[in-house]
């Protein structure tokens, strides 16, 4: 279905906060949208959610969520993916971030636990004590805290 304009694109940060919106741009044939988010409209780690909003022939406005964590490094380069094995390096770097992916998805949930600095969110019930009990281990930060919301 090609689309019959751009539209826009619009970003939200893990509490559901838009931060950012943009036009988008359509690539090649008219069938994908594309946007460049600045670096400085995203601030910190976190999962966010991107709206894309575009209008095909038919006129009825498409709408459509996609989601983009933004983390602090990575376990291993696209690169030294690539030369790791010979079958690797004929792998388009698409095919390598999501192999790369994969492999640290599996490597953090098996040991439960972040290699790398990652954003999350957490709500959890206090019982009146000093202590704090978070769903994630080894928690490199915590940079805010509420109480009754």
């Amino acid at each position: 279905m090609a689309l019959e304009q751009a539209g826009t694109v619009s970003v939200n940060d893990g509490t559901g906060l838009q931060i950012w919106s943009g036009d988008g741009t359509l690539d090649g044939s008219d069938d994908r949208i594309s946007c460049s988010i600045p670096p400085s409209a995203l601030p910190g780690l976190d999962l966010y959610t991107v709206t894309w909003r575009g209008t095909p022939e038919d006129g009825d406005e498409l709408s459509w969520a996609t989601t983009m964590e933004l983390v602090g490094g990575f376990h291993f380069s696209i690169a030294t993916l690539a030369g790791a094995r010979k079958e690797f390096a004929a792998m388009s770097p698409d095919a390598l971030r999501d192999a790369r992916t994969l492999a640290e998805v599996r490597f953090e949930s098996e040991c439960r636990v972040s290699f790398v600095p990652r954003g999350a969110r957490e709500t959890v019930e206090g019982d009146g004590s000093d202590v704090l009990l978070l769903g994630h281990v080894a928690c490199r930060e915590l940079l805010a805290i509420s109480e009754d919301g």
